[in-house]
């Protein structure tokens, strides 16, 4: 798509923070199931969900322009299983959780597509601890970084998240999470791929290009 990529050149010489995803056309919509999104933290999943989110009220504004007030899937996240048991909505592009893999068996429909994103370890741990730092206004020194790079609820989050008893109790067995995503996952990436991936599911989506501030805190 050389067009797209010389607009996405010409958006960061302009801002070098905005990212511009572009969207094409889907013929075949009705086939597309929704995303339940596994959003291991500190991944890029807020970044994935907020384009998705953005081009659907971009969408919505535009039909609306036109005298058109058809509702639209939703986007959401929970980390609640509780919210995800008592879902009566069916409609939805994505849903997004931190919860363990077998969450999206909670919601009255389980009828999605799933989805992960994978970041190298020591980037997505010093991006947590980044974030706790900024958070509860604590001074990121060496020896925080060491206590919580050691805290065992920061160690082996893939593993503890997606391995396919997950729901059940904490296993770190890569091995299973390996083959877990392997034989049910539709999509995994990295956030080295995350932008084909948010044009992919725009496109799939039949909405509307974005443009957005790049994140910096995942």
């Amino acid at each position: 798509m050389p067009f797209q990529t010389e607009l996405q050149d010409l958006v960061k010489q302009v801002n070098p923070e905005l990212n511009f995803y572009s969207s094409l056309m889907n013929v075949n919509r009705d086939s597309i199931k929704p995303i339940f999104l596994y959003h291991v933290p500190k991944t890029g999943g807020l970044s994935f969900q907020t384009a998705i989110e953005w081009a659907r009220l971009n969408l919505i504004t535009a039909l609306k322009l036109k005298g058109i007030d058809n509702p639209l899937p939703l986007v959401a996240r929970t980390a609640n299983p509780n919210e995800l048991k008592n879902l009566n909505h069916n409609f939805f592009y994505l849903l997004s959780t931190h919860l363990p893999y077998g969450s999206h068996f909670l919601p009255k429909t389980s009828d999605f597509e799933l989805m992960c994103i994978f970041r190298d370890p020591i980037d997505r741990i010093s991006s947590a601890f980044s974030y706790q730092c900024m958070r509860q206004n604590i001074i990121p020194t060496q020896e925080n970084f060491i206590k919580f790079f050691r805290n065992p609820e920061n160690i082996n989050r893939f593993c503890k998240q997606l391995h396919p008893n997950a729901i059940n109790e904490e296993v770190e067995d890569s091995k299973a999470v390996i083959k877990n995503l392997d034989e049910n996952f539709s999509t995994v990436v990295t956030l080295d791929t995350l932008h084909d991936a948010i044009e992919y599911y725009l496109s799939l989506f039949n909405l509307p290009n974005v443009l957005q501030k790049e994140r910096t805190e995942h």
